[in-house]
């Protein structure tokens, strides 16, 4: 017997309705990166915490769709456990007639004249459980979308060239404590611009010590200028003896950077430091004199990065000439090497305002961070 058409309408009533999703910042769903989001999963401690966040209307992939809720997700990148909590929050959307790039300081400018709550009612918070989120240990993989904010009232999104969408959190009450009872913040995932990177050209080289017992067990240094638009970098290396002559290069070879006229690294044993090793290359001939402080301490001087370099890396070393031992004939011992990697321009199309220990009356502005958000996927 067939089915009559009164009784396939019956049964299409019956099933769930089909719901899709889609992520912003578009595309960052896919990796994962070190860039988290604190604000969104703050302490108790910084509460009242206000927070929005802009995405562009551009990235979504519908014209149009009422938008039934948001999910945010942990950073995998670290192994921080993110326990079960309770968070009292008003999620406020709607769409800005500005890009992202355009956000102010200022809250009330980033929303648009649509500006509906979409969790809680009246301006009144309410409260939200999060479950666990456990570390996933899958070799830092991004792992699926699971703190999930349900929308009591549906937004509906339209899309529109230079808009964006405007998310704001106000949370005034928050419980997350891990199994030792402490107070801890949940990391979750996020987007950003893209940032220079430090790697350990060869680890630490705690066996090369100098006169005084100590080897270079520190850096300081700023990564500001390793963007392919450039800028200032330096390094300073800590623990050598005080007041001491100090000879640095930089090279385009390293010990992680493998094609080379000759193996790295070199043993200085023959010239009697066989407890140290040279990283880097000499094929620039450049040698930046410097001398330790009273403290231990010896900074290159500031150096310009010039724009255009995204994508490639350049190492550091430096040898302390310093007084000679009985295991380092003439007191040759060298520093910790770094190789510093030069980001390509990324800049997605989201941005964060915060406001942390917001008390009442709530601020009109808070602190803006540029081209950073975090990722959140929506259903419709």
């Amino acid at each position: 017997m067939k089915p009559t058409l009164l009784a396939v309408a019956a049964l299409a009533a019956a099933l769930p309705a089909q719901t899709k999703t889609f992520a912003l910042p578009s595309g960052a769903e896919k990796v994962q990166t070190k860039i988290y989001d604190s604000y969104l999963g703050s302490a108790a401690t910084n509460m009242p915490v206000h927070v929005q966040t802009g995405y562009a209307t551009s990235e979504a992939p519908v014209a149009a769709a009422k938008l039934l809720s948001l999910t945010l997700r942990r950073n995998n990148y670290y192994g921080n456990n993110i326990y079960a909590s309770t968070t009292d929050v008003a999620v406020h959307m709607s769409t800005n007639a500005a890009d992202t790039k355009s956000w102010s300081s200022t809250f009330a400018n980033n929303e648009g004249t649509n500006r509906a709550q979409v969790y809680g009612s009246g301006g009144n918070t309410k409260t939200l459980n999060r479950p666990a989120a456990p570390y996933v240990n899958n070799g830092q993989q991004p792992v699926p979308f699971a703190l999930k904010v349900p929308f009591d009232t549906p937004f509906v999104f339209v899309q529109s060239s230079g808009k964006s969408i405007c998310v704001d959190y106000y949370m005034t009450k928050r419980t997350h404590q891990d199994t030792n009872g402490r107070e801890q913040f949940i990391i979750l995932d996020a987007d950003g611009a893209a940032t220079g990177e430090r790697v350990t050209n060869g680890g630490s080289w705690s066996a090369c010590k100098f006169s005084n017992g100590n080897y270079n067990s520190g850096l300081s240094y700023t990564s500001g200028g390793l963007t392919d638009k450039g800028g200032t970098w330096y390094v300073s290396y800590s623990s050598l003896p005080a007041s001491t002559p100090v000879l640095a290069t930089i090279s385009a070879f390293g010990v992680n950077n493998k094609p080379h006229a000759w193996p790295l690294p070199l043993n200085l044993g023959p010239l009697g430091s066989p407890t140290c090793e040279w990283r880097v290359g000499l094929e620039t001939g450049i040698w930046i004199p410097m001398t330790s402080n009273t403290n231990g301490q010896a900074r290159w001087p500031n150096v310009t990065i010039p724009a255009g370099l995204g994508g490639s890396s350049f190492f550091d070393h430096a040898v302390v000439i310093d007084t000679p031992t009985s295991t380092n004939k003439y007191g040759l011992a060298t520093t910790w090497s770094s190789e510093w990697q030069i980001a390509k321009t990324y800049e997605p199309a989201t941005v964060t305002v915060y406001k942390t220990k917001d008390t009442t009356p709530p601020a009109t502005s808070g602190f803006v961070r540029a081209y950073q958000g975090s990722i959140a996927q929506f259903e419709y």
